[in-house]
């Protein structure tokens, strides 16, 4: 069944749409993450359809620079950017095999997923294209295959585009300028053990370069020009490159909450980090 009318008459605008984004962008996420089980009427393609408009949305994000706050907890990833002046939030779950719980009724989910998965990608061709990108993303074959997901995709500026930044001088304008430019410079290596969706959104989103273990990276850990090696293993299983500094994975969040480079000798690996506090509570 069409539901596009649907999505139309419910949306009539697209602000309306942007302020109702938190439960569709929570649910893809849910989705992008399960696996397809024909037991509870979940097919791979629902599945592959929640995967591909919530990393066009992700990819979004990057290139906008609109992400504001992340935290990592138990049950995932808590992110908010900010779009078009709407701040939207939702879960990220951790990306591990999951067990359906037989106690929820997929049916009825489903149906919201097929309401969600055409209402974000109105959302995301309204997106792209008020910021003169071409849209879908276009997906590097060969990146594809190391299982990078957003990493993979790129975007290609339509050629009557005039897009400029326009970073002003209030508070919120400030914010967002600290928060695009917390990693500028830097080049981030991440490696096997640590989840690469939410760290790669979380240093591109601070304007850093990434880079991973695959075949696709634009630069391996060896390279000179690397500036952080973001890993989870103890120090005693390392090797230590002069000239890099090797951080565990919250580094990124408390820096990116902070708006700067916090002290590399708090996240040294085999190190206690400090508490990892919510950016959602005052």
């Amino acid at each position: 069944m069409e539901i596009d009318h649907l999505v139309q008459e419910r949306y009539p605008s697209f602000d309306d749409a942007l302020r109702d984004l938190d439960d569709p962008v929570s649910m893809l996420a849910l989705f992008q993450s399960l696996p397809a089980a024909k037991t509870e009427e979940i097919g791979a393609d629902v599945v592959n359809a929640a995967t591909r408009f919530y990393d066009e949305f992700l990819l979004y994000i990057i290139h906008s620079q609109g992400l504001r706050k992340v935290f990592a907890s138990i049950k995932g990833y808590y992110l908010q950017a900010d779009i078009h002046g709407v701040p939207v939030t939702w879960l990220a779950p951790h990306q591990f095999s999951q067990k359906l719980p037989g106690e929820v009724d997929f049916k009825v989910l489903l149906t919201f997923v097929d309401f969600y998965k055409v209402m974000l990608k109105f959302v995301n061709f309204k997106l792209y294209t008020t910021n003169g990108m071409a849209y879908p993303p276009v997906m590097d074959a060969v990146a594809s295959r190391d299982a990078v997901r957003v990493a993979a995709l790129s975007m290609k500026q339509q050629e009557d585009s005039t897009e400029a930044d326009d970073f002003g001088n209030n508070a919120a304008d400030k914010d967002a300028k600290k928060a695009g430019s917390v990693f500028k410079k830097l080049r981030i290596f991440i490696s096997r053990e640590v989840p690469f969706g939410p760290l790669h959104l979380i240093a591109r989103s601070g304007g850093a370069e990434v880079g991973w273990e695959g075949e696709a990276s634009p630069f391996t850990m060896d390279d000179a020009s690397v500036t952080h090696v973001v890993v989870d293993r103890p120090v005693e299983h390392l090797t230590i490159a002069e000239g890099k500094e090797y951080v565990q994975p919250q580094w990124l969040l408390d820096s990116f909450n902070s708006r700067i480079k916090l002290p590399i000798r708090d996240y040294a690996p085999s190190k206690v980090p400090p508490p990892h506090l919510s950016p959602f509570v005052d």
